[in-house]
Parts: C-alpha cells; sequence; structure tokens
C-alpha cells in the first residue's frame, strides 16, 4: 500500500477569522488585478498546504509571519506579498520586491517597526 504523506504547512494549522490591509499593504496594492488575484489564492482552503503560497518566515512572539509570489501558485517572484497570522486576524503587511524583503529581514531597525505594527493588533 503506497499511501502518500502530505506534510501540513505552517499556516494550515492556524485558525483566521478576519482579514485586515495594513494602509500601507493598501498604497503599495492599489488597483493591482494580480495582487487581488493571489489574495484570493491565500485565502483559498484548498491550497492551504502549499509552500509557495505560504512560504513560512518566522515567528514574532505569537504571530506567523509568511511572505508569497505573486499568481495562483505563489511562483512570481519579483514582488512579494508580506503576511501574517496573528490573534486569528490574516494581515497583509507589504507588497515589496523580493530583494527589498530579504533586506528588510535582515535590517534590525526595519524589523522591529514591523514587529510593533503587528503586535499593535493585538
Amino acid at each position: 500500500m503506497n499511501m502518500e504523506i502530505q506534510k501540513l504547512t505552517h499556516f494550515s494549522k492556524l485558525t483566521i477569522n478576519e482579514i485586515i490591509k495594513t494602509k500601507q499593504y493598501e498604497k503599495e496594492t492599489r488597483n493591482n488585478k494580480e495582487v487581488l488575484d493571489t489574495e484570493k489564492e491565500i485565502l483559498n482552503e484548498n491550497k492551504i498546504n502549499s509552500e509557495n503560497l505560504h512560504k513560512f518566515e518566522k515567528k514574532i512572539e505569537k504571530a506567523f509571519l509568511f511572505r508569497s509570489g505573486l499568481g495562483q501558485n505563489g511562483n512570481k517572484k519579483n514582488k512579494v506579498i508580506v503576511y501574517c497570522v496573528f490573534e486569528n486576524k490574516l494581515i497583509f503587511l507589504r507588497f515589496v520586491h523580493h530583494k527589498e524583503w530579504e533586506e528588510f529581514l535582515n535590517n534590525h531597525k526595519k524589523f522591529e517597526v514591523l514587529k510593533k505594527e503587528i503586535l499593535s493588533y493585538e
């Protein structure tokens, strides 16, 4: 008997009751159809185990930080949607170029600003 074992993603284990878009995110994504389509895919219950759509970055206290490339499977990597799940809220945080995001993760000051922003949704 050959049973395929499906690995559960961090995202699939979280409960989401509310969706929030930060002002910064709204500004960065205004009128971008590709972003809207990708947001729908991120929220698609059939794709909660997609490691491309829900690329886990790190845990910040009780918040789980993710990123996704654009597209149905999160494969387009030039720009990424950065979001987190905190207190059962999915919070869309930023829409930035992938290289900018890597710099953001490695810059302590910038990361602290993001952390404060996330924790303000408690």
